[in-house]
């Protein structure tokens, strides 16, 4: 007798707070940009992060209590930052540097996080494909009722 198989709960890698709009999320990302130019790509985008950053800006915060952004929206933009497919592509190497808050390499990217870049960019790509095969037949299915 064959058993149920249990469907997995999908689960976030970093919980979304409910605060996090697109509108809060995307004011959060401005304001990082602002505050921190050297931390933006040429071609777009960010510099892969250093490992820990966060700590750093809580440290920063301390230091600079006057700053217009707070913990809560540098945790939103670093989420959001951090799982774009030009961020992910960039971290999809090893060896390249990491930056820290101050614009000045802090680190490389390891084997570990490459593949794991690697690995989100290879899901996001089936899912474009899932998407894509489903509009296909959908396409399809409309044509064939006319």
């Amino acid at each position: 007798m064959l058993l149920p198989v249990k469907k997995k709960k999908k689960r976030r890698r970093f919980p979304r707070q409910p605060h996090w709009t697109h509108e809060f999320t995307h004011d959060c990302v401005e304001k990082v940009k602002s505050l921190f130019p050297h931390l933006r790509a040429e071609g777009g985008g960010f510099l892969p992060l250093k490992i820990g950053i966060t700590n750093d800006f809580a440290a920063f915060l301390t230091e600079h209590p006057e700053t217009e952004l707070t913990l809560d929206e540098w945790s939103c933009a670093i989420s959001c930052i951090t799982t774009r497919q030009v961020y992910l592509q960039r971290t999809a190497v090893a060896g390249i540097p990491r930056y820290g808050l101050d614009g000045l390499p802090a680190g490389q990217v390891s084997e570990c996080d490459a593949l794991n870049a690697r690995r989100w960019l290879a899901v996001r790509e089936q899912q474009k494909l899932k998407m894509k095969t489903m509009q296909e037949q959908s396409a399809s299915t409309e044509k064939t009722e006319r």
